[in-house]
């Protein structure tokens, strides 16, 4: 049998790496005001997680089966109160990775900054590798177990969820990496 791991493993991987890159771009800031850096980009880290979770919320109440990548029959799980959790996890683990990489930098470790980062895409990608023959099935929990979870896509409103999901994410991401760099170049 196929080892079973949630897809909802994939995102506190993403928003910790998302929170360490908010750091690794704001080398600069931070070095020049670690403290205010710091805090303002594990603000930053925590703005764009809870973003992320907002943008995965339809799966989450659509898809559920699929968020939970047939773990669990997502009928025996209260949404709401998950998916509060889940949040708080997003937003805890984009934090964790902005502090993390910001006070390597704050502290002259800018190589051991890059190695956590270059650690959290290896977790997510292992994580992504881990989860991937599930990922690609939206489906039921039963439909799952059956072997009868309809490809991904097949299925119409999660191709567009998908792409609405990928285009709120990449349209939040691009803009803090616009201000991000037009900050920065206001240092010089």
């Amino acid at each position: 049998m196929t080892p079973v791991f949630a897809t909802v493993l994939l995102d506190p991987p993403s928003t910790l790496m998302a929170g360490a890159i908010i750091a690794l771009v704001s080398t600069k800031l931070i070095r020049r005001d670690p403290e205010k850096e710091l805090r303002t980009a594990m603000l930053w880290a925590a703005a764009w997680s809870a973003w992320y979770g907002v943008c995965v919320a339809w799966p989450f109440f659509k898809r559920p089966d699929w968020m939970f990548v047939y773990l669990v029959d997502a009928q025996n799980v209260p949404l709401v109160p998950a998916y509060v959790l889940f949040m708080l996890a997003l937003v805890v683990y984009g934090v964790c990775g902005a502090l993390a990489v910001g006070l390597a930098v704050s502290r002259g470790k800018l190589g051991f900054g890059i190695a956590l980062t270059v650690g959290c895409a290896i977790v997510l990608g292992s994580v992504g590798l881990l989860t991937g023959s599930q990922y690609v099935l939206v489906g039921t929990y039963a439909q799952y177990l059956a072997h009868a979870a309809p490809h991904l896509q097949d299925d119409h409103d999660m191709v567009m969820g998908m792409n609405g999901m990928t285009v709120g994410i990449a349209t939040f991401s691009i803009a803090l990496l616009v201000y991000k760099i037009v900050q920065i170049r206001r240092l010089k």
